[in-house]
């Protein structure tokens, strides 16, 4: 059986990469001019966003589990994860409507956001690093 516990480092590593997979499918959609690469990225923006949320909730357990709320080192791990939430909702609620009706500004801020949720959830995962491999936080017997 699964300890519930532990279910965020399971899921944190999925929304890493489709974030990352969304930009390079959306600068790969750029480039070569390619509608479906495009679709391919918001479709993984999306379930980046959705992965996140999911990331960020079983982050929030466990850290109350291993009673992290003073630790200086998750207290900004949990803020580049909550700043990766709220940019990936907003964007999806402005993204969403702005999608329909202006393709070419669409693009523009969809790359944009692409480039600051790679980058929140970059240094968000190098926090939530430092916790395992400098502290050893969720490793042994917890």
């Amino acid at each position: 059986m699964i300890n519930h516990w532990h279910l965020h480092p399971m899921i944190v590593h999925f929304p890493i990469a489709l974030f990352i997979g969304a930009m390079g499918l959306e600068l790969f959609a750029v480039v070569l001019k390619k509608e479906k690469l495009h679709s391919a990225a918001w479709i993984n923006f999306i379930l980046a966003v959705l992965g996140s949320v999911i990331a960020v909730i079983t982050g929030w357990f466990e850290a109350e589990h291993l009673h992290l709320v003073s630790h200086p080192v998750f207290n900004t791990h949990r803020l580049f994860g909550f700043l990766t939430v709220g940019l990936g909702v907003a964007a999806l609620a402005l993204l969403g409507p702005l999608k329909k009706r202006s393709n070419r500004w669409f693009r523009f801020l969809f790359l944009l956001i692409l480039i600051w949720g790679v980058s929140l959830v970059s240094i968000g995962a190098y926090y939530g690093g430092r916790l395992v491999y400098e502290y050893g936080i969720g490793v042994e017997g917890d």
